[in-house]
């Protein structure tokens, strides 16, 4: 397909370097098919909440630049035309050779609600980006070259996030009233998040590369938390099935909580499973830990009849 004159080819140039590297690099961005690309980028500098619900591959692909201009987008009290607040150029197609998809560029720390309810195509977010990244979506990758803050993939139930830097609280948590957190998919943090990571998660699978706040699988009904840093107090408190694997020995002593008991101490045999897993879709992560080091098993929340299951690495 032609672009018109104002479906302009948005193409990476060559002497830009995307930061953080591993996923984040030109290889990927050629290997995936989506040098042509919707790009979005920030105009207005504001510390009003911008809400961009609906603003996804899925959505806009095949649309015109003229009509999503038009796309309404909340500011501060307020609806807005996308247009108002952001710069709109390049394309968004879906053929056999791209991925639909979206580029988002200047200060989007202001900016919430990047990719929810998103069911396909691609998201880079070539920035920090604020609250609800991912929530409730169903399909897609979402790629943050930054930070990102609070909700991070909420009750999403599929698709892959990605995030080179550091997330805030209750990621791939559920929402006040909601009876399920994340419920399949997969989200990738390189830094460090903040508490209730995977509250009430359902099924599929979080990791974090850095250290975690406090309450970590809280509440936890299923699924899998793969944790690289050291985690504060309460790790899996009222969990009552799923996995959390704590990979660093160097932990606090009032990691877990009292209703949980220890169990076996050694190698998982099932754990180098996992690692070839991760260093195929995700090889910025030591996955080696996983299989170089002992880990000590504990079962609980003997208030959940002791079903969920915690490995802590054993200090050498």
């Amino acid at each position: 397909m032609l672009c018109s004159s104002i479906q302009q080819l948005a193409v990476i140039p060559a002497n830009v370097t995307l930061e953080y590297g591993g996923f984040f690099d030109r290889q990927f961005l050629f290997s995936h098919g989506h040098l042509m690309a919707l790009v979005l980028n920030q105009q207005v500098d504001t510390t009003l909440p911008i809400e961009v619900l609906g603003i996804t591959p899925d959505r806009l692909v095949g649309q015109s630049i003229s009509n999503i201009k038009q796309l309404p987008i909340g500011f501060g009290n307020r609806d807005v035309k996308l247009s108002e607040i952001f710069d709109v150029s390049g394309a968004i197609q879906n053929t056999d050779n791209d991925t639909p998809t979206i580029r988002w560029t200047g200060n989007l720390t202001s900016v919430h609600r990047l990719g929810s309810k998103m069911k396909s195509g691609l998201m880079v977010v070539e920035s920090s980006a604020g609250r609800h990244v991912g929530s409730q979506m169903s399909g897609g990758t979402i790629k943050v070259m930054g930070d990102v803050s609070d909700h991070a993939g909420a009750e999403m139930t599929g698709g892959t996030i990605r995030i080179a830097g550091n997330a805030g609280n209750l990621v791939g948590a559920n929402y006040p009233g909601s009876k399920y957190g994340m419920n399949r998919g997969e989200i990738f943090i390189s830094g460090q998040v903040g508490k209730g990571t995977g509250q009430r998660m359902r099924r599929g699978t979080i990791v974090v590369g850095s250290n975690c706040g406090n309450l970590t699988g809280w509440d936890m009904l299923a699924g899998t938390i793969l944790v690289f840093g050291r985690c504060e107090g309460d790790v899996g408190v009222n969990m009552s099935r799923g996995t959390i694997i704590l990979a660093n020995s160097n932990q606090s002593g009032s990691l877990l909580p009292p209703t949980f008991k220890s169990g076996a101490k050694g190698t998982v045999p099932v754990f180098r499973l996992i690692a070839n897993w991760l260093q195929r879709v995700a090889p910025e992560f030591d996955a080696n830990r996983l299989t170089e080091n002992q880990f000590t098993q504990y079962h609980g929340d003997a208030l959940q009849q002791s079903r969920g299951e915690l490995f802590v690495a054993a200090s050498k």
